[in-house]
C-alpha cells in the first residue's frame, strides 16, 4: 500500500468516525426517543381476553380463549407482553413472552419472542391502526396483522409463500379486560 493510498484511507476512516460520534445521542435523546416511539402502543397495556380461531391445514378450526397481559418497563421504553392461550378445560396449551423496542440508531422496531422453547428477534412494523410482525421459516413467512379499532384488537396470522396467495393460519379477537401495572408491580425492595 503506497504512502498517500495509506493517508487516504485513513482520512476516510477518521471521517467516518467523526460521523458516527456525531451521530450518538445522550442517554436522555436516547430515552426520550424512545418514549415517543413506544408511546403509539400505549393502547396495548392492560389485560385482554378473547377468542383465537387456529386454521388448520385439513380446514378444520380450533378455538382457544387467549389472554394477553402487556405492560410498559424501563420508563416507558420497552414493552413486555405474556400471551396465554387456553382450552375449553381450562388447561394451558399455549405461552408466550415478548419484548418490543425501538432502536433509535436503526430508526426500526424489533420484537423479541419467547415460545415453545423457540426464541428470535423480529421485523415489527407501525401501521396506521396497529401493525405487522413477521417469523421468517423457510420458504414460508409467518405475517400476524394487528388492528386495533373500537377498543378491539384483532390480530391475524397468515402464511405466506412466494408466488401464492397468503393462508390464513390464526386469528384472535381481544377485548379489554383490565388495567395492570404489571411489570412494575411488586418488585423487589432494595432492603
Amino acid at each position: 500500500m503506497s504512502g498517500s493510498f495509506k493517508a487516504v484511507f485513513a482520512l476516510v476512516a477518521l471521517s467516518l468516525s467523526a460521523v458516527a460520534f456525531a451521530q450518538q445521542m445522550s442517554p436522555d435523546q436516547l430515552k426520550a426517543d424512545q418514549q415517543k416511539m413506544m408511546a403509539q402502543f400505549s393502547w396495548m397495556n392492560g389485560e385482554w381476553r378473547g377468542p383465537a380461531t387456529i386454521f388448520l391445514p385439513d380446514g378444520k378450526t380450533h378455538v382457544i380463549t387467549q389472554t394477553e397481559k402487556i405492560g410498559p418497563t424501563q420508563d416507558g421504553i420497552l414493552k413486555v407482553m405474556h400471551g396465554r392461550g387456553y382450552e375449553a378445560n381450562g388447561t394451558a396449551s399455549f405461552d408466550a413472552f415478548a419484548v418490543l423496542a425501538y432502536d433509535s440508531y436503526e430508526k426500526t422496531f424489533s420484537i423479541t419472542s419467547f415460545s415453545g422453547g423457540n426464541a428470535g428477534k423480529f421485523m415489527f412494523k407501525p401501521t396506521a391502526d396497529g401493525y405487522i410482525w413477521e417469523i421468517p421459516e423457510g420458504p414460508i413467512t409467518l405475517r400476524y396483522t394487528a388492528v386495533f379499532k373500537d377498543g378491539t384488537w384483532t390480530e391475524t396470522g397468515e402464511n405466506i409463500t412466494k408466488d401464492q396467495p397468503p393462508v390464513r393460519n390464526f386469528q384472535m379477537v381481544l377485548k379489554r379486560i383490565g388495567d395492570t401495572d404489571w411489570p412494575n408491580a411488586n418488585l423487589v425492595p432494595m432492603k
